[in-house]
């Protein structure tokens, strides 16, 4: 067997020491594995056709739409949802919380005469889902499956790595350029993403689109190059298989068994085994020229077989996107902001005044996917919730303070 090194990329498993000589502790979070993408669609939701108007319509009333809401923690009227353009042949698309999607109206995608339905979830709306909506992966797969109609156009199960101490992603560049793996996957692609010199992303995808993939990346550089940074760790490394139709639909029936009895190691075999199969790492032997005979490159084995160890339910709190914001405001705004106070002081007008009618200015623009945003951060708070109407009054009180403040006679002060 020839002897193989590698550069680890840009992890290590030196600890770090600080300038006492002192062991510097690092944050190593627990391997994961998580749902990060859900595609299903069905036909058990009632949708009618205004065909006058091409206008496609779901009713409060259906048993099954009410329970399916029910799911995502709305138990009040589709209505009060925002409705926006569909996508992918849908006109429509219903907006639940803040992430989360359901595509209807389609004359393409009826089955028996039936329109269909499409619930899409990305890796946000799944976040969303598990966070602030209490969701239940087994009552919502349970409830779809049920149905003989249900299908999976694409589910994405992700592993994440968060020290690299079996194998670094970066490592498996050297099995690519080499060609010494084997996987049933004819294409693959190495993906840089360069700025000002400095890398902003790295990824390898094998695999081509409407089939099942495999893209392993640096999940971590993808974070920081968006500056929204979720998780407290030096290294975040992510495989992610993304499975279509039968092979979903088996990822999903297999999950549930798993969570059913209780047997975590179950589907974990099942992820370590659907990886394996998606990409074996090989050390070469120019002696054979079967690479299928080559042996498996031993930290590969160790990565597989540290998957297979994963709690089922280990899972991060992630930052809400209201967070997300508020960081980009206190780094991109705050400069502007100071101008314009100091502006307005100079010239002895309100500068809170002013900041009340940009509050009130937008007050047309608060719908239920806003409201969810600022819901989201107010539970990861663990703070009180708002309902829309709360939340509407509490922004017309802005205007009728300064309806009273027009009658004092200090109202030209900045604050």
């Amino acid at each position: 067997m020839n002897d193989i090194s590698f550069e680890r990329g840009f992890t290590s498993n030196t600890p770090l020491t600080n300038t006492n000589n002192s062991l510097v502790v690092e944050n190593v979070l627990p391997k994961r594995v998580l749902f990060d993408y859900v595609s299903a669609t069905f036909d058990f939701i009632d949708v009618t056709c205004e065909h006058v108007n091409v206008q496609y319509h779901l009713h409060d009333e259906d048993e099954l739409l009410r329970k399916l809401m029910s799911l995502f923690g709305h138990y009040g009227s589709i209505h009060d949802l925002k409705l926006v353009y569909g996508f992918n042949g849908y006109r429509h698309c219903l907006i639940i919380g803040e992430h989360i999607k359901l595509y209807y109206g389609s004359e393409k995608s009826k089955r028996n005469e039936k329109y269909t339905v499409n619930l899409v979830m990305s890796g946000q709306a799944c976040r969303e889902y598990e966070n602030f909506m209490d969701g239940d992966w087994y009552k919502l797969f349970m409830f779809l499956i049920s149905f003989t109609s249900t299908s999976f156009p694409r589910i994405d199960v992700a592993i994440d790595d968060f020290d690299g101490r079996e194998i670094s992603i970066y490592e498996i560049k050297h099995f690519v350029d080499t060609d010494a793996y084997v996987s049933p996957m004819s294409t693959v692609k190495l993906i840089y993403s360069l700025k000002s010199g400095i890398s902003t992303g790295y990824s390898i995808l094998w695999g081509s689109p409407k089939s099942n993939q495999l893209m392993i990346y640096d999940k971590l550089l993808e974070r920081r190059t968006k500056k929204e940074i979720d998780l407290d760790t030096n290294i975040w490394y992510r495989y992610e298989m993304r499975f279509t139709e039968v092979k979903a639909e088996q990822v999903i029936v297999q999950y549930l068994t798993s969570v059913k009895d209780n047997d975590s190691l179950s589907f974990m075999k099942m992820s370590k085994g659907l990886l394996y199969g998606m990409l074996d790492l090989k050390v070469e032997n120019p002696d054979d020229l079967n690479k299928s005979r080559w042996l498996t490159y031993p930290r590969w084995i160790d990565f597989l077989d540290s998957v297979e160890k994963i709690d089922l339910k280990t899972k991060h709190k992630v930052n809400t996107s209201l967070v997300t914001t508020k960081e980009w405001i206190e780094k991109s705004a705050t400069k502007a902001i100071m101008q314009l106070y100091l502006a307005y002081s100079m010239k002895k007008i309100s500068f809170k005044k002013y900041i009340d009618e940009l509050i009130l200015s937008g007050k047309d623009k608060l719908d239920s996917q806003s409201l969810a945003k600022i819901n989201n951060w107010l539970q990861s708070e663990g703070a009180k919730e708002y309902t829309l109407d709360e939340a509407l009054a509490e922004i017309q009180d802005l205007a009728d303070d300064d309806d009273d403040d027009d009658d004092d006679d200090d109202d030209d002060l900045p604050f």
